[in-house]
């Protein structure tokens, strides 16, 4: 008996100290009933870092202080996601899924695979989010002029990455930071220290198998704007040099010059020892093994780039990626976007979640960038900069479609690295005419299916040029395959529906 009204006094006290903070944040949703705990599920893509459960732990706190509510968070590496990405979608017990273009938004809006959302069920259950997001992003991300996904609530400009080594291996085979100023050179270089690391199982580039060569060695070297979905094959080039830029200036890109110079290079990569002989069946990233010392170079953004330094004192940063003439652009709002799945039947619960994850700064501070004093430090001019432990809990590299127009942003305090930054910048090429555009593959469906099939047939195995000397001859077998099953319809179609986009 004594054991019985204790637990009930605790469950009093309990409610007594959630039931004022719950009522205060029901103000925010008075239609919605938040009485009744809940738990949702959420998937989002990545790798768990070192302080993840800390801070996920006091996420939580907060969220059934608040709304009563509990998420369970489930981080799918990218290879899984990719793999795995339409079983998620179809499973009922999944409420909340990260997705973008490169995990095909718009082909599973379309084929109902999300909830679709209307002004009635945005006002009720992200009030916050509805508040705060720029009529811009909606439409952006409307599919047949329905909204299925959530995005973040900020457009940036797009900083091309840096390439990352570190001084003692420029050392070891003898090269200077200062004559790496070119692809060619860091080529060399590459090759030198693949020579020189010959059967230590330490690589120029030991990335992951699903490693997207083409983002991070394609559109950088070239300068090249994208259109269309990478992850189908229905995607098309732009020089962003080019400005204005038209919808004219669009070129498939299975078909560009620049496309098979790619291809040919990734295999020289493959035959020098650039990547390693089992790289498609690698399921360890890029970041873990530079990390580790068994990856020579990294591609990282400023706050990646930033950590580093304070991880490791010889990192060296190249500035290759942007040479007079590159120019930037501005990122879409639907970088990537959180949906929820259709089988779920916890939405409703799901989208306040959203919301406060989204909107409440507390929250909202904790998934992006963690524990303040640890993972990041506010400074006095609203900036951030990073803390001690933000190797443990690295800003925006877990939950990063929480991101949104409120954050601060990082202080570079690196002379070198802020002069990169405001570079791109101030060479933003504004006049790209796709940004915003979805393209609906809906009446070549069977077309576009078997497209995208051939892209995930070739894409990794002439991304890390496992075809060696007959890779000439697979680049025009890929080119005639897929003009067989119908790119020229397709573009011919999609240049149509950006003409009506465009107002034209």
């Amino acid at each position: 008996m004594k054991r019985l009204l204790s637990l009930v006094l605790s469950l009093a006290l309990l409610l007594a100290v959630y039931a004022p903070a719950i009522a205060e944040n029901a103000s925010d949703y008075p239609d919605v009933d938040l009485s009744t705990p809940e738990t949702i599920t959420m998937y989002h893509v990545g790798n768990d870092l070192t302080d993840w459960m800390s801070v996920s732990a006091k996420v939580n706190e907060l969220l059934q202080q608040k709304i009563n509510t509990t998420v369970e968070f489930v981080h799918i590496s990218f290879a899984d996601f990719i793999a795995n990405y339409t079983l998620y979608c179809a499973s009922p017990d999944i409420d909340i899924i990260y997705t973008a273009d490169w995990c095909n938004y718009g082909e599973n809006a379309r084929a109902g695979a999300f909830k679709a959302l209307d002004d009635t069920f945005l006002k009720t259950y992200m009030s916050k989010t509805y508040e705060a997001m720029p009529a811009s992003a909606w439409a952006e991300i409307k599919i047949n002029n329905t909204i299925y996904t959530v995005p973040r609530d900020y457009s940036e400009v797009v900083v091309p990455s840096l390439i990352l080594t570190r001084q003692s291996w420029l050392d070891k085979v003898g090269f200077k930071a200062e004559d790496i100023t070119s692809w060619d050179k860091l080529d060399e270089f590459m090759y030198a220290i693949a020579e020189s690391e010959k059967g230590t199982g330490v690589y120029p580039i030991n990335c992951q198998g699903f490693w997207p060569s083409h983002h991070c060695l394609l559109n950088p070297k070239y300068n090249l704007g994208q259109a269309g979905s990478s992850s189908t094959g229905i995607w098309y080039f732009y020089d962003l040099k080019k400005d204005p830029a038209a919808m004219e200036d669009l070129v498939w890109f299975g078909d560009t010059p620049e496309f098979k110079d790619y291809c040919l290079k990734m295999a020289e990569y493959y035959k020098k020892g650039v990547y390693p002989s089992d790289v498609i069946s690698n399921e360890s990233t890029l970041e873990d093994n530079f990390t580790a010392g068994t990856s020579i170079i990294n591609f990282s953004g400023i706050s990646l780039t930033m950590t580093y330094m304070t991880q490791f004192d010889d990192l060296v940063p190249l500035y290759i990626t942007m040479d007079d003439t590159t120019r930037t652009y501005r990122d879409r709002y639907m970088r990537y976007g959180n949906s929820f799945p259709y089988l779920s039947n916890k939405t409703e619960r799901a989208a306040v979640a959203l919301d406060m994850m989204m909107n409440d700064p507390e929250i909202n501070m904790l998934l992006v960038y963690g524990f303040e004093g640890e993972h990041y430090i506010l400074n006095d001019d609203g900036t951030y900069s990073n803390g001690p432990a933000n190797d443990r809990y690295t800003t925006d590299q877990m939950i990063f479609s929480m991101q949104r127009l409120g954050n601060p942003a990082l202080k570079v305090e690196n002379e070198t690295l802020a002069a990169w930054k405001k570079t791109a910048e101030e060479r933003v090429n504004d006049s790209l005419p796709t940004i915003g555009f979805s393209y609906d593959s809906s009446k070549y469906a069977a077309e576009a299916s078997v497209i995208s099939a051939l892209w995930t047939e070739y894409q990794w195995t002439l991304g890390f040029g496992l075809f060696g000397d007959n890779t000439e001859a697979m680049v025009e077998q890929f080119r005639a395959d897929v003009h067989a099953a119908g790119i020229d319809k397709i573009t011919e179609d999609f240049m149509a529906q950006l003409a009506v986009y465009l107002g034209k």
